[in-house]
């Protein structure tokens, strides 16, 4: 029997640096969870994670351009 050789295959994608703070700011799914850190439906641990994350990007000089990228799916949207 031949066993084929599997291969991984990686895609690099660059995004522009605001969209890295902006990420934080907009997307549901960077709500991680923290066993054992959280209420009782984990739910603020997680949002106050993202939003500390964020507040130290925009220390770091990263820009917050989600007012602008939600109007771009506004308009998009309609």
């Amino acid at each position: 029997m031949e066993r084929r050789q599997r291969r991984a295959y990686f895609t690099v994608v660059f995004v522009p640096r605001a969209w890295i703070r902006t990420k934080f700011r907009i997307c549901g799914a960077m709500n991680l969870d923290f066993p054992g850190h959280a209420d009782e439906d984990g739910t603020s641990e997680r949002v106050e994670w993202r939003r500390r994350v964020q507040r130290k990007l925009e220390g770091e000089g990263f820009r917050d351009v989600s007012s602008a990228h939600m109007e771009r799916l506004y308009m998009l949207s309609t």
